[in-house]
């Protein structure tokens, strides 16, 4: 009886982050120059993989460096 009481309380533990990551997500701009700077490299409790995924960060967006357009491509 103990037992299903927990479960029944993580289980609904875990609806109620999944509803607030969703929420979360809607309300954060989701430009790659806004998100780059939330990404904490050295945790090891997070990994950058699974920082990237909260954010709806692809990786490679992360270590993307735009170049500069030349002179001949603007004018």
């Amino acid at each position: 009886m103990r037992q299903r009481s927990r479960e029944g309380r993580t289980v609904e533990q875990i609806g109620r982050l999944k509803m607030e990551l969703e929420w979360l997500k809607k309300k954060v701009d989701q430009s790659p120059e806004l998100l780059r700077p939330l990404i904490e490299a050295g945790r090891a409790d997070l990994s950058v993989r699974r920082q990237c995924a909260l954010l709806g960060l692809s990786r490679s967006s992360l270590y993307y460096q735009g170049v500069p357009a030349s002179v001949e491509t603007c004018g």
